[in-house]
Order: structure tokens, then sequence, then C-alpha cells
């Protein structure tokens, strides 16, 4: 029964929030998961901002943050860790700006997608160093997908030919947004 798993008596390695937010990543299977889930999460959080603007008519504005997160997320799923730590970091200065201006922004989803930012650049650091060591496949190899579905194969092929072309014109977004974050926090705490 123990070796089905049936009998209540083995204990559980990880608990679902240590699982969502600081997952063992101990080879590239996970590593794999992690990237697909911060894709996932920076398309999700370009889709919002998208249509947030044109709700608002601020289309412009938010349409710069929108291409930044649709290209931090295929940086993600590439294992660029500039790309995870461009994103946490616009991700959390947006948070930051909101706040001040408004008095609201940190709420729980905002802090939840930061938690889920921060486990992508750890993944992300990890698995560079394996492939910095030679050992990006050391445990186990990602297995192919026998039934892949529609989203699987866009998730994978696309930032696969999007980001060769795309990480240079992402990073002049990452260092434009980063330095506007910063004279915004900075001009913001001036007084007239």
């Amino acid at each position: 029964m123990e070796i089905l798993g049936l009998s209540g008596s083995t204990p559980k390695t990880e608990g679902r929030l240590k699982t969502l937010f600081w997952p063992t990543i101990a080879n590239d299977f996970d590593a794999d998961h992690l990237s697909s889930q911060g894709f996932t999460m920076c398309l999700v959080i370009a889709g919002i901002t998208l249509g947030f603007g044109l709700i608002t008519g601020r289309i412009f504005e938010t349409s710069w943050d929108a291409v930044f997160f649709l290209l931090s997320g295929i940086g993600i799923r590439q294992r660029s860790c500039i790309a995870a730590v461009g994103a946490l970091i616009v991700y959390v200065g947006n948070s930051v700006l909101l706040l001040a201006q408004s008095g609201s922004g940190a709420g729980v989803v905002r802090i939840i997608v930061m938690g889920l930012l921060l486990s992508n650049v750890r993944a992300t650091f990890l698995a560079a160093k394996w492939r910095a060591a030679g050992m990006a496949n050391a445990v186990h190899e990602v297995p192919p997908d026998l039934n892949p579905t529609f989203w699987d194969k866009f998730s994978t092929r696309m930032p696969r030919a999007v980001w060769p072309k795309a990480r240079f014109v992402y990073y002049v977004m990452a260092a434009l947004s980063c330095l506007g974050i910063v004279v915004l926090m900075f001009v913001g705490t001036v007084e007239p």
C-alpha cells in the first residue's frame, strides 16, 4: 500500500504554496515547467494591460508595457535571466508607483504575481547555472510531449522563433522601462 501511495503514512514533500511559489527545481523538466508558467503569466499580464489601456483610452502608454511583458514571457520561456529579472523589476516598480499614486496597487493578486515572477527568476538562474556547468540534462531530460495541445505547440515554437530576433529590442525596452521607473520614483519623491 505504501509503494502505491495509498496509505497515509507517506509524508508529502512539498505543500501547495511551496510548490507554487518556491518549487523544487531538480532537473530540466522542472525548469521547463516553470518557464512555461512564466510565459503564460506574462502573456496574461500583457493581455490585461492592453485591455486596461483600451478601456481607459490610454492605449499608447499601456501598449509599451503590454509589448514589454509579451517579450518578457518569450524570454522567460527561452530561459533568459535578463527577461526574468526585467519582468520582476518592472512589475514590482509598476506596483510601487501605482501604490504611491493612488494608495492602492499592492493587492493580493499583485503579491501573488510577484511571488510567481520571483520563482521564475530562480528557475532561469538555476537553468543557466546547469547550462554553464554542462549539466543541463544531468538528472532528467524533458520528455517529448506525445499529444501536444495547440497551447503546448504555441508556447514552445513561437518563443523559439521570436526570441533570437527580438531579444535585442527587448534589452533596449528593459533598460528604458527600468530607467523610466527609477525616474518616476525619483520625480515622485521630489517636493516642488
